[in-house]
C-alpha cells in the first residue's frame, strides 16, 4: 500500500512548462494556492514537466490533479495543452525523502540551466523566502522530520558562512 503519490504535470507538446521568470512565479503561485491544505511535500517545474510528490491517497491525488490542471490552465493559459496528470506511487518514507530531494534538484537531473532563484519550485517557500507557500514548510516538518534547514540551503546552491 503506497503512502502517497507523485503527480507529474506535462504539456502535450512537451514544451517548457513555465518559461521565464513571470511564468515560473505564476506556476509557483498557482500550485501553492491550489494545493494549500494538501500534504504536498515539494514541487518544481524545471523544463517540460513538473514533479509534485505528496502524502495523499489515490482519491485525493485525483482530486488535486484535476484542480491543478484547471488552475494552471486558467493561470498560465495552458488550458487544453496539459496532459492528464501522471501518478506514480510513493512506497515508503525513504522513497518520500528521495522524491523530495529529486524534485527540488530537477534542473540538475535534466541538465538544464538552473533557475537561479528557484522561482518554479517549493524551495523558496521551504526556506521562508516566499509567504504564499509557507504552509509547505509545516507539511515537510511534520511528514519529513529529518529534513533540516542545512539540507535546504544546500539545495539552494549557496554556502553557509
Amino acid at each position: 500500500m503506497p503512502i502517497g503519490f507523485q503527480l507529474i504535470v506535462r504539456r502535450f507538446d512537451d514544451a517548457v512548462l513555465a518559461p521565464g521568470v513571470p511564468a515560473r512565479r505564476a506556476f509557483a503561485a498557482c500550485v501553492t494556492r491550489v494545493a494549500r491544505g494538501w500534504p504536498l511535500l515539494a514541487f518544481d517545474a524545471a523544463d517540460g514537466h513538473s514533479h509534485l510528490p505528496g502524502l495523499f491517497d489515490r482519491q485525493q491525488a485525483g482530486r488535486l490533479s484535476r484542480s491543478l490542471l484547471l488552475g494552471l490552465g486558467q493561470t498560465m493559459g495552458h488550458s487544453g495543452g496539459l496532459e492528464p496528470v501522471r501518478l506514480r506511487t510513493i512506497d515508503d518514507q525513504g522513497h518520500a525523502m528521495s522524491l523530495f530531494r529529486y524534485t527540488l534538484r530537477q534542473e540538475e537531473h535534466h541538465g538544464v540551466e538552473p533557475d537561479p532563484f528557484h522561482e518554479a519550485s517549493a524551495l523558496p517557500d521551504l526556506l521562508g523566502l516566499r509567504i504564499n507557500g509557507r504552509w509547505v514548510r509545516s507539511v515537510v516538518a511534520e511528514r519529513l522530520p529529518r529534513i533540516r534547514r542545512e539540507d535546504l540551503v544546500g539545495l539552494l546552491g549557496v554556502e553557509r558562512t
